[in-house]
């Protein structure tokens, strides 16, 4: 990942049942970096894991058998790099409605869903999209998140999930069939 220009490894621990425990940001991708992040996931959940998943990569057999010698090192189930993960289907409007554009989303294995040109109202498909773009222009009505560049993610992470929590909280506030300016 990119932080302020620069490439950053991200390192996460996550306990069985998916909620993340910590993150660990850090410029290069060696033993040291594996040895502070393990340690510092072991000194927040003060346990010791009994099984501990990661990606190939071939530092942390020897810093796992250092750190955790009874923790069982799975790596089956991580590929090395991001998981690719692509949509069954595509929703979208009939801007998209080009031969070219349905063949591309067929080649990868994706069922494209557009509304033809003059023939059919995209209307259809609202259900689909409007969530997203309302939710993403919820999120540039908080005017002092629009442009920022900060030179940490978390900082950037934290202004976004206070915008998230200002923006359910309005929700839960509002008054049925009424309108109610935003709070940030």
């Amino acid at each position: 990942m990119k932080v302020a220009g620069r490439w950053r490894y991200v390192y996460r621990a996550i306990d069985q049942f998916g909620q993340v425990i910590d993150v660990f940001v850090s410029p290069r991708r060696d033993a040291t970096a594996a040895r502070r992040f393990f340690e510092r996931a072991i000194g927040e959940t003060k346990t010791m894991p009994v099984e501990v998943v990661t990606d190939l990569a071939p530092v942390y057999p020897a810093t796992l058998e250092e750190l955790l010698p009874g923790a069982w090192h799975r790596t089956d189930r991580c590929r090395p790099g991001r998981p690719r993960k692509r949509p069954a289907k595509l929703h979208g409007d009939n801007g998209y409605d080009y031969p070219r554009c349905r063949r591309a989303l067929r080649r990868r294995g994706i069922t494209p869903r557009i509304a033809r040109r003059g023939i059919e109202s995209s209307e259809r498909l609202g259900c689909h999209r409007y969530v997203v773009e309302r939710s993403l222009a919820w999120l540039v009505g908080c005017r002092w998140l629009q442009v920022r560049y900060e030179r940490h993610a978390d900082i950037l992470l934290g202004f976004v999930s206070l915008a998230c929590a200002l923006i359910c909280l309005n929700l839960l506030n509002r008054p049925r069939g009424g309108r109610q300016r935003l709070l940030a």
